[in-house]
């Protein structure tokens, strides 16, 4: 029901809790639990008022949930230099999502390694760099197409705000993740919950 790159887990880590239950009844998973039976009480209404940004935090909340069931924040401590570099990575390029010009090199450059050392580490959590760039930047795409604030713009400028280099190339991307055009998406949006449904 989440898109994967929403949830800022590797690969590896999401292949470990698919299709296995996660237990509500104790850590994270009774906070969890309950805000979630919330949201679903006042689905209706949350849809209709379209919060994007509400979308983020649950997706955030269910990878924090799902990162504890995995031990995935319990690293050996002779890792901590390597993941906490990896951390500055990804926020690095969090952070710089919507520049066209993010790629390997600049990366690398900021944070004084070599593209190879990059791609290690990056790969050692099941991502490529241009992978978790793309996948990233196409969730916050979808997240502004389905966004009524930001209707009056056009779907390729929605591209191109967060760095594609034109709207063929964006248009094709999105639909190669999603399975449905971009325009699709703003016309779903356009039509509301009830009449989409």
């Amino acid at each position: 029901m989440l898109p994967r790159a929403m949830l800022r887990m590797p690969e590896h880590d999401l292949a470990r809790v698919t299709a296995i239950p996660v237990s509500c009844s104790d850590g994270l998973g009774t906070v969890v639990r309950p805000f979630l039976y919330g949201l679903a009480r006042q689905v209706d209404e949350l849809e209709s008022l379209a919060t994007p940004r509400l979308a983020d935090n649950v997706a955030d909340l269910v990878g924090t949930l799902l990162a504890e069931h995995t031990g995935a924040d319990r690293t050996p401590q002779h890792d901590d230099g390597r993941q906490m570099l990896t951390q500055h990575i990804l926020t690095y390029m969090e952070q710089r999502l919507a520049d066209p010009e993010l790629g390997p090199g600049r990366i690398a450059a900021a944070h004084h390694i070599s593209r190879r050392y990059l791609y290690k580490l990056l790969a050692e959590h099941g991502y490529t760099v241009s992978g978790w760039i793309r996948e990233h930047r196409l969730a916050r795409c979808r997240r502004d197409l389905a966004d009524p604030t930001l209707s009056h713009l056009p779907v390729g400028a929605i591209g191109s705000r967060w760095g594609f280099p034109g709207p063929a190339h964006f248009s094709h991307a999105f639909k190669a993740a999603y399975g449905i055009s971009p325009s699709e998406v703003r016309t779903m949006q356009c039509q509301g919950p009830a009449q989409a449904r």
